[in-house]
Parts: structure tokens; sequence; C-alpha cells
């Protein structure tokens, strides 16, 4: 099965008015075998969905934990690694993560 890509994945978040500031969390899917990836940027500030998360000045970068199935965490932070804590933080229970940064050798 080909992994998905969360940048091709993204709703178009900007209306009339401008774009919306980040992105909602969803936990419609749940919380098993979810991918880890990193947004990608439009001119510095956007995620290719048009959504609006403001210049990273301290080397971090947007995350987003997702399933497939409706479930999106997105997180700051300057590694996949830490974006797997902070996920771990943000859930009401531990995630399990289709190749846990965790357990990658270094």
């Amino acid at each position: 099965m080909k992994t998905p890509d969360i940048n091709r994945m993204l709703p178009n978040a900007s209306s009339y008015r401008g774009a919306q500031m980040g992105r909602m969390n969803r936990l419609d899917g749940g919380f098993k075998n979810l991918y880890l990836q990193r947004l990608q940027w439009e001119d510095c500030d956007y995620d290719k969905g048009g959504a609006y998360w403001g210049n990273s000045r301290d080397g971090t970068c947007i995350w987003c934990a997702f399933d497939g199935n409706g479930t999106f965490v997105f997180v700051r932070a300057k590694s996949r690694k830490e974006a797997a804590e902070f996920v771990d933080d943000s859930l009401p229970e531990k995630p399990t993560f289709i190749n846990d940064p965790r357990k990658e050798s270094a």
C-alpha cells in the first residue's frame, strides 16, 4: 500500500476573507496506525491547502499525525521524534505510529 501524502490531502483553507489560522485537530478515526508527516510550505507561512501558520523562526515545522479515516492532529516541533512526543501528549490515549520515529535507529 502506498503511503498517503498529507500535503495532497489538505482541504482548501482559504476564502474570500483570507486564510484560516492553522487547522483544527480532528479525532474521528482513532489513534492506531497513524502516519506522521511534515507539512510543506507555500510562501513561507502557508500549508499546501492555504492555511496560515506563521513563519517559524525557531526551527520548528508543522507536523500532522493522520490515519486516512478522519484523524488529523497538528503539532509544531523541531523533529519528527519531537512531533510524535507532542502528539502523544495531546491525545486521550496513546497512539501507535507507522514507522514510529522514536524506534528508528540513529
